[in-house]
């Protein structure tokens, strides 16, 4: 479990580094050939041209953009919150609906694991003694595992699990079977509660995955949210000279608001 959990933490943590490194990209607008030769002809002023400190000359900043970064950052602390901020709230419900249904069921079958963890003991306990096993137990029978000398998980488990262990319980009898019926019984038990620790493991993982899969969307909608809001293409008529030229302008400031 925490090695998924770093998992999470270490990529979400480039991928920020990432989109928030992103070089900033020029419009056509922008560049100096442009300006040059809209001064030249006329159509833009010099305070058109010159831009304030710290912009870039001649482009318009569109309101409404989003930061990527910050879309990864809260998707990755809680799935569907990025793409609320992205304006994606279809897809932020689903994500959040995601969440929930995953840390509930990690609750149910976690709590059910343990209810199930709690009666195999109860059962072990009374009916499987270590002191009639020790009695019982004889140097020439196969010894290849050591019981612990407390009530353990590995305890509880290799009771139920190895042979060597089958006369420790009450309804052994010699030259009977090693799967008795009540040990049986129990292994069936523990096999039930590790059904509902695994369902929760399963659900844990869902839960780590829905963190990174809601993280990356939420950079995509931006990024493309973004593309759509800033992008134009626009063509005005400008009198240069003694003529009427037409200007086509295509503006790509979207990375300008980052």
């Amino acid at each position: 479990m925490r090695k998924h959990w770093m998992l999470m933490i270490f990529s979400v943590f480039f991928v920020s580094a990432a989109l928030f490194s992103e070089p900033v990209s020029d419009s056509w607008t922008g560049s100096a050939s442009f300006l040059n030769r809209a001064r030249i002809a006329g159509v833009m002023t010099a305070s058109q041209t010159s831009g304030e400190p710290g912009e870039t000359a001649g482009v318009k900043r569109t309101p409404g953009t989003r930061k990527p970064g910050a879309g990864i950052l809260m998707s990755a602390v809680l799935p569907g919150t990025g793409e609320f901020y992205a304006g994606a709230w279809l897809k932020g419900i689903a994500f959040l609906a995601a969440e929930g249904l995953l840390w509930t069921g990690y609750a149910v079958f976690w709590n059910d694991g343990q209810d199930k963890e709690e009666a195999f003991h109860a059962y072990a306990d009374l009916h499987w003694s270590r002191e009639q096993w020790e009695n019982l137990y004889s140097s020439s029978d196969p010894s290849t595992h050591s019981l612990p000398p407390t009530k353990t998980q590995q305890y509880y488990e290799m009771i139920g699990k190895y042979d060597q262990f089958a006369k420790g319980w009450d309804d052994w009898f010699s030259g009977g079977p090693a799967l008795t019926p009540n040990r049986d019984a129990y292994e069936s038990m523990r096999h039930d509660s590790n059904v509902q620790f695994k369902r929760a493991s399963y659900c844990a993982m869902g839960v780590l995955f829905n963190h990174l899969a809601s993280a990356f969307d939420a950079a995509w909608t931006i990024h493309s949210r973004n593309r759509r809001i800033e992008s134009s293409l626009s063509m005005e008529m400008k009198p240069v000279r003694s003529d009427i030229v037409p200007f086509m302008t295509l503006r790509l400031a979207w990375s300008l608001s980052y």
